[in-house]
C-alpha cells in the first residue's frame, strides 16, 4: 500500500512564526543586578495591588511586568550565528 505523508501549512509559512524574546539571564549571577531586579519587580507588582479573582488575568499582568522589567534591567540576549 502506498503511504501519504501530509505537511502543515504553517511548516512553510515562515513569515507567521513566533519568535519569542529571549533575556540575558546570565546578567542575574551578578549580585548587584540580581538585586535590581528583584527590586524592579516587587515595586511592580505592589504598584499593581492586583486584587482580581480570575486567575487568568491575575497571571497575564504578573507575566507582562516580569517580561518589561526583565527587558529593562536584564536585556535582551543576543544571538549567536551557528555560520561563525
Amino acid at each position: 500500500m502506498a503511504q501519504i505523508k501530509l505537511k502543515l501549512a504553517a511548516n512553510k509559512i515562515s513569515s507567521q512564526r513566533v519568535t519569542w524574546k529571549k533575556f540575558n539571564i546570565e546578567k542575574l549571577n551578578y549580585g548587584e543586578i540580581r538585586k535590581k531586579f528583584e527590586e524592579e519587580l516587587n515595586e511592580s507588582l505592589e504598584q499593581e495591588k492586583i486584587q482580581e479573582l480570575d486567575p487568568t488575568k491575575h497571571w497575564i499582568k504578573i507575566k507582562d511586568i516580569m517580561f518589561s522589567k526583565g527587558e529593562i534591567v536584564l536585556g535582551l540576549r543576543q544571538r549567536k550565528n551557528a555560520r561563525d
